[in-house]
């Protein structure tokens, strides 16, 4: 018995050292990520199913949240990495940008007339108008610009609300492009707004000053090497 438990006791601590060292290798262990609502449900999952194949062992923790909730996450060491729009003098991080992505206005069935295809500020602005808090100055700037007025009739917090009330027919909702994702809704008609001062820039994002794990290391990496052959394949598309 004495035998017995001593094989067991070596063997445990084997298993222990290799998990140690599958952790340390970045191909076991927990990746933890903040990130916004819209990028969570448009940009994440196909990244983390690339992952997933590469790195079957790693498990994820995962926060949604606005900009700010996002980027205290990684600020406090909750979260690795980020993924929001942040300023562009913030240096507390490293960070790598995606592509522009430009704002759709989601329309309710019966506001829609059928129309399909790009809409400008000037027209959209005959519409009753729902925006994000946070993007809403960027928008009226927009407008401002072309000398447009537009009647917002709400501001929220929460996009998925917005498109919510689109979805029941309250008014139009201004969102980015990738919040097409957060409900799903054969009632809506979203169309792209064609002003050039209207877009997000969100990043990739986390500490200067912390040590990355070697699991956050290759999610950084998997994510440049995507974000390249995307842009490659739109440069030659």
């Amino acid at each position: 018995q004495t035998r017995a438990r001593s094989e067991q006791i070596v063997n445990l601590l084997q298993l222990a050292k290799q998990e140690v060292r599958d952790i340390h290798d970045g191909i076991a262990g927990t990746l933890s990520i903040g990130t916004v609502a819209s990028s969570g449900a448009a940009f994440l999952p196909e990244r983390i199913r690339l992952y997933q194949t590469r790195y079957p062992l790693v498990n994820f923790q995962f926060w949604e949240g606005d900009t700010a909730m996002v980027s205290d996450l990684v600020q406090h060491g909750v979260a690795e990495l980020g993924i929001a729009r942040l300023k562009d003098h913030d240096d507390r991080y490293e960070r790598l940008i995606f592509p522009a992505e430009p704002f759709v206005a989601a329309f309710p069935e019966r506001l829609a007339d059928g129309a399909t295809g790009g809409i400008g500020l000037a027209e959209l602005a005959r519409y009753p108008l729902m925006v994000n808090r946070r993007n809403a100055p960027m928008f009226f700037d927009a407008c401002r610009k072309l000398d447009v007025h537009p009647r917002v009739i709400c501001e929220g917090n929460d996009v998925r609300t917005l498109l919510a009330w689109a979805d029941s027919g309250v008014g139009v909702a201004v969102v980015s492009r990738s919040a097409q994702h957060l409900i799903k809704s054969e009632r809506l008609v979203y169309r792209e707004i064609l002003a050039s001062d209207l877009f997000l820039q969100r990043s990739l994002f986390w500490l200067k000053q912390r040590e990355l794990s070697m699991a956050a290391k290759h999610f950084i990496e998997l994510v440049t090497v995507e974000e390249t052959a995307q842009l490659e394949r739109a440069e030659n598309g």
